[in-house]
């Protein structure tokens, strides 16, 4: 039985094992040194920031899963949207089951904050992402186009 909590700073390197973990199951590969440095100083940041949170699922004192989110706001049109952005659960435990643990608490904290409208990202190619957005009641309604490292110099 999972224990659903705020992550706390102590426990930042072992949500970026799993991030890592989630990586290579989602692309094949971890995050480079530069990337997984700069992931580790962000969670330490989620730990104590306002507006943004890590959940971690704890089983015997070990991190078996993770959900970061933040609240978003516009600068000119009022309200908040929250966005659930990191979700990863061992593959080893009901992983759905402790991923909608995960996802509530962060959608509570969320609305506790004032989030009207929630968000996350899936791929679009993977059918277990999206029927498990599916069955938390969650609605697909946009598609997002991003670029990365290939930025033009004159978009």
């Amino acid at each position: 039985m999972s224990n659903i909590r705020a992550a706390e700073n102590s426990e930042c390197e072992q949500v970026l094992a799993l991030w890592q973990a989630g990586c290579i199951e989602a692309v094949g590969h971890p995050l480079s040194d530069e990337s997984a440095k700069q992931v580790l100083k962000n969670l330490r940041q989620y730990v104590i920031h306002e507006t943004c949170h890590c959940f971690v699922a704890v089983d015997r004192e070990q991190v078996i899963g993770f959900v970061t989110c933040s609240l978003l706001s516009h600068p000119i049109e009022g309200g908040y949207v929250g966005h659930v952005e990191e979700l990863f659960v061992q593959p080893t435990y009901d992983r759905n089951a402790i991923a909608s643990e995960l996802v509530h608490q962060a959608v509570v904290r969320l609305k506790q904050q004032g989030a009207g409208v929630m968000i996350t990202r899936v791929a679009v190619d993977d059918p277990n992402q999206l029927k498990f957005w599916e069955m938390q009641k969650w609605e697909q309604d946009t598609v997002n186009f991003a670029i990365y490292s290939n930025v033009p110099a004159d978009p």
